[in-house]
């Protein structure tokens, strides 16, 4: 039980992602522009003006990033608390 778990976990993870990718990001340019300002340090950012782009598009990205994250982890979880 506990590898379906994991297997469902990712399964569930991996699925919230790909369904919040277009309403977050809109389409792939969205996407890497956020990947971009998210290793973008903030303080080249601030230098270049750019720092309310780069606050909002970090925060889409960790949005995206841990609603796959906590969904495939509670998926996992209460799977394991059924076994």
């Amino acid at each position: 039980m506990y590898f379906v778990a994991i297997i469902l976990g990712l399964v569930v993870g991996i699925g919230v992602m790909v369904v919040l990718y277009k309403p977050i990001f809109g389409d792939w340019e969205g996407f890497t522009e956020a990947l971009g300002y998210t290793f973008k340090p903030d303080i080249w950012s601030w230098f270049n003006g750019e720092l309310s782009e780069d606050f909002w598009n970090t925060f889409k990205f960790n949005i995206w990033w841990a609603s796959g994250l906590i969904s495939g982890f509670v998926t996992f979880w209460l799977l394991s608390l059924l076994a």
